[in-house]
């Protein structure tokens, strides 16, 4: 995947959250947390992955307007570059090179599991850890 990122000098974790920010947010600005639940993984892996699109062109990491606290990560338009047909193409030749061999079925299977898989990174990560300080109750 990476040789495919190359040439727009992306890694697979930027390219992952630059797709998510596109599809799931598709003309919003979410915020690093909101991100963060639908990317399955830590705030701090979203933030750190978003400064480096940031310093590349790809996002801007904004203040929100009416609580600055709050940091919202919005798309340039550098990233229409995957709208272009020869990338589209491209793109299809690189997913059918890696899912091309499963049937219709195991490709439904796959996305099914992975979804359910991301839910729960997602439900976890939205969890507040609970503390034992031994003992029973």
């Amino acid at each position: 995947m990476d040789e495919y990122l190359e040439p727009f000098g992306l890694t697979s974790r930027q390219w992952l959250l630059l797709a998510m920010l596109d599809k799931q947010f598709a003309g919003a600005a979410p915020t690093i947390s909101e991100a963060t639940a639908v990317f399955g993984t830590s705030r701090q892996n979203v933030k750190q992955v978003a400064l480096q699109l940031e310093r590349r062109g790809w996002l801007r990491v904004e203040p929100d307007p009416l609580d600055r606290r709050m940091l919202r990560l919005v798309l340039t338009d550098q990233r229409a570059v995957f709208d272009d047909q020869a990338v589209q193409a491209n793109q299809a030749a690189f997913m059918m090179s890696v899912f091309g061999r499963l049937t219709p079925g195991e490709r439904r299977t796959l996305l099914d599991m992975i979804t359910a898989c991301i839910a729960g990174l997602s439900s976890s990560a939205n969890q507040q850890p609970t503390s034992s300080r031994g003992g029973t109750s």
